[in-house]
């Protein structure tokens, strides 16, 4: 182990919910948004993927048309993450 460095430093589980953040967004979006598709990828259930994103704060957007997690906008109108 580094010294002066443990697992419990802030920056580690920082760097860390970081990670999986980006991770969620990124397969969310793969698959259009969808949760069962997205958790099958990530080998988790869907209610665990669900969990996940609520607890690492990933908007799951169902409005979205482009099936992107983190996006604003309403069908029908101009994509803001497009």
């Amino acid at each position: 182990m580094i010294k002066g460095f443990s697992p419990d430093d802030t920056l580690w589980r920082r760097s860390v919910q970081a990670f999986k953040r980006q991770l969620l967004v990124r397969t969310l979006t793969a698959h259009g948004g969808n949760k069962s598709h997205a958790a099958t990828a990530l080998g988790l259930q869907r209610t665990h993927l669900v969990l996940l994103c609520h607890e690492l704060g990933v908007r799951l957007n169902p409005r979205c048309h482009w099936g992107r997690p983190d996006c604003t906008c309403e069908q029908g109108s101009t994509c803001l993450g497009a």
